[in-house]
């Protein structure tokens, strides 16, 4: 019998259509030992009534689970995993989907030996549907890169053991943005990983994304640094990186408090002209993304 693969679908606020969408992708999945696992962290949500009916619809198919008070999605996504009984697992946030064929390829991948598996994917939105090409490191490099780039994707993108997750102490609930590469950096150096070269997963952009909260995000940012000191002092080029990422991702939001703090940062690690030039870079992306709202 096939190994019991385990999906854990967090949603919050998500209107019960889109929800739907994203427990449509895992029903129509061509792997066919699936356990699906709805954990509703907004116990007042408008469509609540409209999500147990859609769960009590696939007829016992779904474990549904509402959350007392909003206790976030790290909550929510361990408390998934605590109440799985696969061995394989993934995360699918309520907005994304997958490709129907994703499940058997990745199980595929967990028969070679991996621990952790990986694919392109597809970004879409409103305007927007561009194909995401992902770097498949050297296993000497995995580690360096994910410090400084996280190459893997979000949840929606990423499978795993549930042994593997477990041996790496699950997700730091305290974390309130990075959430992902923080449990990544912590699986990769007890685990495998493999990449299929090919989009099984559709990522959507929304306004209320997490990455578009500039609190949120800085706060984030410092933590995994903070958290990570000792291996950010060992690759110390995977520090810059991030932070030249994410001062010319602070500008082109125009997130002045991140910008500023990330500048101080920078300083131990850039020339004053270098930090200029990244700080016209991201200006510019911001003037240009303002240019073609107008149109």
């Amino acid at each position: 019998m096939k190994e019991l693969f385990s999906v854990i679908i967090t949603t919050c606020n998500r209107d019960v259509e889109i929800l739907r969408e994203a427990v449509e992708s895992v029903i129509k999945q061509t792997y066919s030992n699936i356990e699906i696992i709805i954990v509703n962290d907004a116990p007042s949500n408008q469509y609540n009534i409209q999500i147990e009916k859609m769960v009590r619809s696939y007829q016992g198919a779904i474990q549904y689970y509402i959350n007392e008070r909003q206790m976030g999605a790290n909550y929510s996504r361990n408390l998934g995993a605590l109440k799985s009984s696969g061995m394989y697992l993934s995360f699918l946030d309520d907005d994304d989907y997958w490709e129907n064929t994703r499940v058997s390829k990745i199980v595929e991948m967990f028969h070679k030996g991996y621990d952790i598996v990986y694919s392109d994917f597809i970004i879409f939105g409103k305007n927007k549907h561009r194909y995401s090409k992902r770097e498949n490191p050297e296993y000497e490099n995995a580690l360096e890169l994910m410090l400084s780039n996280n190459y893997l994707g979000g949840f929606s993108n990423v499978s795993f053991t549930k042994q593997c997750f477990i041996d790496s102490k699950m997700l730091d609930e305290e974390m309130p943005s990075y959430q992902d590469q923080d449990l990544f950096i912590r699986m990769i150096q007890i685990g495998r990983i493999g990449y299929i070269e090919e989009a099984l997963s559709y990522y959507r952009i929304n306004e209320n994304s997490i990455s578009l909260n500039s609190k949120k995000k800085l706060d984030g940012l410092l933590m995994l640094v903070s958290k990570y000191s000792l291996l950010y002092e060992k690759y110390p080029n995977a520090l810059r990186i991030r932070l030249e990422n994410e001062l010319v991702y602070a500008c082109k939001q125009g997130w002045k408090v991140n910008k500023s703090r990330i500048i101080d940062m920078l300083k131990h690690q850039e020339s004053y002209f270098r930090i200029i030039y990244l700080v016209l870079l991201g200006t510019a992306k911001n003037i240009a993304v303002n240019i073609l709202k107008l149109q």
